[in-house]
């Protein structure tokens, strides 16, 4: 059975075992996050997120949420809700290829220069990064850390 065969909740379940069992490495894993991102609608895609937020990243950056919907040419009105899990994939695959939590420095427009993130979007990046198995004790200070991370990533690498 070919992963487009499989249905959303199929999909999901595939993905949510693939993290258990730390097995972000495999193709499938890459495959299934990929196939759930297409079936979101049109629009989002999880490499122009990454290239966007890498670029930004390689200046010392951070962007909005705005930022993200633009890159991909959307309306952010028409995929603000999608954004979150878009994100979690976006986290997903950076963790998956060994880079840093890269979403880390996607915040609010309003705290673009701080980096800082509501308490909303703290609880879903440290619930995104548990799911992947990283433990968190201190969740701004984590937070911090994946951004320094990631602007030093950016830096050296510049793409993933």
């Amino acid at each position: 059975m070919k992963v487009a065969d499989l249905t959303n909740e199929q999909l999901s379940a595939l993905i949510a075992n693939h993290q258990k069992q730390g097995a972000f490495d495999r193709p499938l894993y890459a495959e299934a996050l990929d196939e759930l991102q297409r079936r979101d609608g049109p629009g989002l895609d999880l490499e122009v997120t990454i290239k966007c937020i890498l670029g930004a990243a390689a200046v010392g950056s951070f962007l909005s949420y705005g930022d993200v919907a633009k890159a991909n040419g959307c309306e952010w009105n028409k995929v603000r809700r999608q954004i979150p899990r878009h994100l979690d994939r976006v986290l997903a695959k950076a963790h998956a290829r060994k880079a840093p939590l890269i979403t880390s420095i996607v915040v609010n427009d309003k705290n673009r220069e701080t980096g800082d993130l509501e308490e909303s979007s703290l609880n879903g990046f440290v619930a995104g990064a548990e799911r992947l198995g990283i433990m968190v004790e201190d969740p701004v200070e984590f937070l911090r850390r994946e951004q320094e991370a990631t602007f030093l990533f950016a830096e050296r690498h510049g793409t993933l």
